[in-house]
C-alpha cells in the first residue's frame, strides 16, 4: 500500500483553513490537504475553533478546489454528528470519492458512512493516552462494526513507539499519523508498513524520503 502524504491545515506557517493555504499548497506534490470543520446551521465552514461563520470559508470551497487541484481532502470534523452533512455536500460537488474523516466521529456516524475513508481518533474509543494494551480492545471494536469505509486509526505520532506499532502489525490496525514535522520521526515511521498515512506541516520531508518530487 502506498502511504499517504498529507498537508496539514495550514502548512508551512500560511495559517489553517485560510486562502493563504490553499493558494500556497496548489503547487505541492501532496495526496490529501486537511481542513477542520463546523457547522452552523445550514452552513458548513472551516476552522480549527468555532466562530462568527460568515468569517469563515465555506467546506464548498475546500471541494472545488481538491477537485481542481487532484488532491483528496482529510475532513477533521469538529462537531459530532457531521458525517452525513458533509457526505451530503461532497456528493453535490462530486468529490465523495476523495473523502477521508478524521476527528469527532461517534458510533452514531457510522451507518452514515455509506461512503469515503476514516480513520478513528483516540476519543472514539474513550481513550485519553492510547497505550500498547489498548490495541486489541480498538481493533477488536473497529471489526465489530463490520464497516469497510473504517480503515484504521488516526493518532498523534507521540503514541506510535515501536512496540504500540509492532502491536498494531499483530492485529492488522493500520496507522495515519499526525502531526509529524521532525526528519528523524518521519524516517522511523516510514519503516513500518502499517503506516499509511503521515500528515504533517512540512511534507517536504516526506515526500523526498519518498523520493518524491516535492512539487508538481
Amino acid at each position: 500500500m502506498e502511504i499517504l502524504v498529507t498537508a496539514h491545515g495550514g502548512a508551512h506557517k500560511t495559517f489553517r483553513n485560510s486562502k493563504r493555504f490553499f493558494a500556497h499548497i496548489a503547487d505541492w506534490n501532496v495526496d490529501v490537504i486537511e481542513v477542520d470543520i463546523w457547522k452552523c446551521g445550514k452552513r458548513l465552514y472551516l476552522s480549527h475553533l468555532p466562530g462568527p461563520p460568515f468569517l469563515r470559508l465555506p467546506l464548498r470551497y475546500a471541494f472545488r478546489f481538491i477537485k481542481e487541484h487532484d488532491f483528496k481532502i482529510n475532513c477533521d470534523v469538529k462537531q459530532k454528528g457531521l458525517v452525513k452533512h458533509v457526505l451530503d455536500l461532497a456528493k453535490a460537488e462530486g468529490v465523495v470519492d476523495r473523502i477521508i474523516f478524521t476527528g469527532s466521529v461517534s458510533e452514531k456516524d457510522i451507518p452514515r458512512l455509506t461512503e469515503g475513508e476514516v480513520y478513528l481518533n483516540k476519543s472514539f474509543f474513550g481513550i485519553n493516552a492510547p497505550k500498547v494494551s489498548d490495541v486489541k480492545t480498538m481493533a477488536e471494536k473497529i471489526m465489530k462494526f463490520g464497516c469497510p469505509q473504517i480503515k484504521g486509526i488516526n493518532l498523534k505520532y507521540t503514541f506510535l513507539t515501536e512496540e504500540f506499532l509492532d502491536e498494531c502489525e499483530k492485529y492488522g490496525l493500520v496507522v495515519s499519523a499526525f502531526v509529524v514535522d521532525e526528519d528523524a520521526e518521519v524516517e522511523r515511521l516510514l519503516q513500518r508498513r502499517i503506516i499509511v498515512n503521515i500528515t504533517s506541516n512540512y511534507p517536504e520531508l516526506i515526500l523526498e524520503r519518498l523520493e518524491r518530487n516535492t512539487k508538481k
